[in-house]
């Protein structure tokens, strides 16, 4: 017997994000991709269908806001249940299914890269 078929890929156009995107995550279970961009908004995408699962105003809420940086989103990182970004709002820890921010980091502005290594959330400008 030869090898066994690799499964079906499937490919989707995610549309949603109303300017440029600057930063992609993927969340194995279950199997989601984040996209953060020009337009302050994070965007949850459920990779079997293509569809938007969830949209994120980060600025919109007042504790991550930064009006004077701008909206946009340029850093994210995602841990399960959990999503780190920033970038014009304030570097921020959210819990994802409850949609709410956790921690709001005292870093200067604008933050380029965020990731998750075991407990820890490192951030770079």
């Amino acid at each position: 017997m030869g090898p066994s078929p690799s499964p079906p890929h499937s490919q989707h156009e995610l549309r949603g994000h109303r300017d440029l995107v600057h930063c992609l995550a993927l969340r194995e279970l279950p199997p989601h991709v984040l996209s953060g961009g020009e337009d302050g908004t994070v965007r949850l995408w459920d990779l079997r269908t293509g569809t938007q699962a969830q949209v994120i105003e980060v600025h919109k809420y007042e504790e991550c806001s930064r009006p004077n940086h701008g909206k946009w989103i340029r850093c994210l990182a995602t841990d399960s249940d959990w999503m780190v970004c920033g970038g014009g709002p304030a570097l921020t820890l959210w819990h994802l299914r409850s949609v709410t921010p956790t921690t709001v980091f005292p870093l200067p502005p604008r933050q380029h890269h965020a990731i998750f290594h075991q407990d820890l959330v490192s951030a770079a400008p």
